[in-house]
Formats: C-alpha cells, sequence, structure tokens
C-alpha cells in the first residue's frame, strides 16, 4: 500500500508542478481505487482528508476541491478544463516535475543560482531566491515585476549579468499550462 500511495502522490505532484492546479475529483478516486482498495480504510472521506492535508487547496464557486502547487498566487484565474491528469507519461521529464523542478529548467536554474552567489539577503538561500523567480516565471510575469522581485532578493543591486540571466530563465521557463493568458498576478 506505501509503494502505491508514493506513485500517487508523485503523480499528483508532477500534475501540480506541470499544470499548477488539479481538480481533486480524479486524485480522489485514484486513491481510493489505487491505493485504498481492498483495505480497512476504503472510505472516500479519510481518502478527502488525506488530500486537504498533504495538499494546498481552494473552493472553487461551485464548491469543487481544487489541489493548487504552492507557488500559485491566483487559483481562481486559472483555467481548470485542462487538468493534465490523463495527459501523463512514465518519461524522465514526468518524474523530474515531482522533485520540482523539469529537465529542461534545470540549466536555466543552476546558472540562475550561479549568477545569485554571495548575492542574496542573509535570511534567504540562492535556492529559495531562484525558486521564488522560476514561480514567477511559471505564472508569467512581465520581466519589470520580475526585476523588481530580483531587486528585493538581493543585499546588492542586480548586476546585467544577471539581468540577462533574468530574461534568460523568463524565456525557458515553461509556463503553467493552467493560465489564462492575460491574467497573471
Amino acid at each position: 500500500m506505501r509503494g502505491k500511495l508514493v506513485q500517487l502522490c508523485t503523480r499528483i505532484q508532477s500534475v501540480l508542478y506541470i499544470h499548477g492546479v488539479l481538480l481533486a475529483e480524479q486524485p480522489l478516486l485514484a486513491l481510493c481505487d489505487e491505493v485504498l482498495k481492498d483495505t480497512y480504510a476504503n472510505d472516500p472521506s479519510l481518502a478527502k482528508r488525506f488530500l486537504l492535508a498533504s495538499y494546498d487547496y481552494t473552493y472553487l464557486p461551485d464548491h469543487r476541491l481544487l489541489l493548487m502547487h504552492p507557488g500559485v498566487a491566483d487559483p481562481l484565474h486559472m483555467n481548470f478544463n485542462h487538468h493534465g491528469w490523463e495527459a501523463q507519461s512514465e518519461d524522465e521529464r514526468f518524474y523530474m516535475s515531482a522533485e520540482g523542478i523539469l529537465p529542461e529548467e534545470r540549466p536555466l536554474y543552476d546558472m540562475m543560482y550561479g549568477l545569485l552567489q554571495m548575492a542574496v539577503r542573509p535570511d534567504i538561500s540562492e535556492e529559495e531566491a531562484v525558486t521564488d523567480l522560476v514561480m514567477l516565471c511559471k505564472q508569467g510575469v512581465r520581466f519589470e515585476e520580475l526585476q523588481n522581485v530580483l531587486s528585493s532578493l538581493l543585499s546588492v543591486l542586480p548586476s546585467q549579468q544577471m539581468l540577462v540571466g533574468l530574461h534568460h530563465l523568463l524565456d525557458g521557463i515553461p509556463r503553467w499550462s493552467t493560465l489564462r493568458s492575460g491574467v497573471i498576478q
């Protein structure tokens, strides 16, 4: 049962990282059918409590439960028609996304991490700073907004190399596919 639960959690985390949000109906069914089936714990209310305790969530106006990635700023401005549950594969990209990074993001992350070495405020780490910037890129913020955030993360003025790196980050990080165009916080 533990192995099935780990696989399901990996699947949920991957979808959340790739799409930003996920309607809870499919993971709830999968939890009951794939993990809890034929066990004493096969109870939909228990499965729902597990999801509520394990993931960030909100309720839609129609009272449906929506799981969301912690980096989503405004989940109610997301498009839920394409939630990505069925469109999964067993490739490296899918599993890396469960760990918070896609293969195509790794070189950009490493580049920005290197540019921020010894430049971030003492109360945050380079990892936190780059992760914040990546989450904003996934939401499609404008360069000027991203530049303001970068400036707030640094204890020095942003260098020209950092700004060029920021452009590369903004251009190269895949956006959440569920964002409605033109609706970015």
